[in-house]
């Protein structure tokens, strides 16, 4: 997809494995208690969930053991545009 049709649908999709446990995803079994791992996600060493969370990035949902057992992908998401559910958006409430 390219970039200027993400923009005009005021979000911006990332995605983050954790292979080598180096978020409180990894390593452990989200299906246990899945909504807690999500209350407390923290990140050490190189994974790149602190750099997105800086900027303005949020965990918006996770698939366990995508990897393999204990290695999640992170789905990270952002709204592009101010306000929220509900806002009046047009076609240039967004950055070019």
């Amino acid at each position: 997809m390219r970039f200027g049709r993400v923009l005009e649908r005021n979000r911006l999709p990332r995605f983050a494995d954790d292979l080598s446990g180096e978020t409180s995803l990894g390593g452990i079994d989200l299906y246990a208690d899945l909504p807690s791992s999500l209350d407390r996600v923290k990140s050490w060493g190189r994974h790149p969930l602190s750099f997105y969370h800086s900027l303005g990035f949020t965990v918006i949902g996770v698939m366990p053991d995508a990897n393999g057992p204990g290695r999640p992908d992170i789905f990270l998401g952002k709204r592009l545009v101010a306000g929220g559910a509900g806002a009046e958006q047009t076609s240039h409430s967004y950055v070019k």
